[in-house]
């Protein structure tokens, strides 16, 4: 559908190696039902968007 779940991280960070687990369980109070989900990263001009398949 194209709607926003979650926002993860929203904020400036220095350069380096950042890792973040989100809890596909407990999404704003949701569990995710089984699908496709995209999630998205942006820095600066670099944006890169990857899939995740959620399967219970």
């Amino acid at each position: 559908m194209g709607q926003e779940i979650a926002v993860v991280v929203d904020e400036n960070l220095t350069s380096g190696y950042f890792q973040k687990c989100v809890d596909i369980d407990d999404v704003d109070g949701k569990k995710l039902p089984n699908g496709v989900y995209f999630d998205r990263l942006t820095a600066g001009d670099y944006v890169a968007t990857k899939s995740m398949t959620v399967l219970r």
